[in-house]
């Protein structure tokens, strides 16, 4: 079956609580998602489950090979792939957090082709709302092969515990079958 139009991230929304993501530092999932409004109002996302971090850098990422999912060559070589990245974001009311996205196209070598990143510092006083990262790589170069999808964060409190950025929804898609 072809990947066209579909969300290429595996587990996007914590339901198989951390299989699928290359961990490094400490996560948790929360159902419900603590100190935050309440995922299920959020239309893009289902259900009510969030990845959370702690006191401590934490990054999760998928690499995903484009041929192994069922990507053709010949139309990734086409100047007018574009691909559409999303990812929700939260901090607690009760303590700030900073959160960071990373999303890099690679060729075959898996060397970059083009790379965006995002990040961003949120306090208590601004948590407790669900935030909406979007992006849309235009125009690829030819040789796209792989996708590296990052995200992470932390608190900003140094607090033991499950303080930090709070992540549900990721989304990468071919923009141009609407993925």
């Amino acid at each position: 079956m072809a990947p066209y139009g579909k969300n290429l991230i595996k587990n996007p929304n914590a339901t198989d609580r951390l299989d699928h993501w290359d961990v490094r530092g400490i996560w948790e999932v929360e159902s419900p998602p603590a100190g935050v409004s309440d995922l299920s109002n959020i239309v893009e996302i289902s259900g009510n489950t969030c990845f959370v971090t702690s006191n401590e850098w934490s990054e999760k990422s998928q690499l995903l090979d484009l041929d192994a999912i069922g990507f053709k060559q010949h139309k990734l070589d086409k100047k007018s792939v574009s691909v559409y990245v999303c990812d929700w974001f939260s901090s607690r009311t009760d303590s700030g957090s900073k959160y960071k996205v990373s999303v890099e196209l690679l060729n075959s070598e898996q060397s970059v082709i083009q790379k965006m990143e995002f990040q961003t510092e949120m306090s208590e006083e601004n948590g407790g709302k669900w935030q909406k990262f979007e992006h849309t790589f235009r125009n690829i170069k030819d040789g796209l092969r792989y996708i590296l999808f990052t995200h992470g964060g932390q608190d900003t409190k140094s607090w033991a515990g499950w303080y930090g950025s709070k992540m549900a929804g990721a989304t990468l898609r071919d923009r141009k079958s609407v993925v």
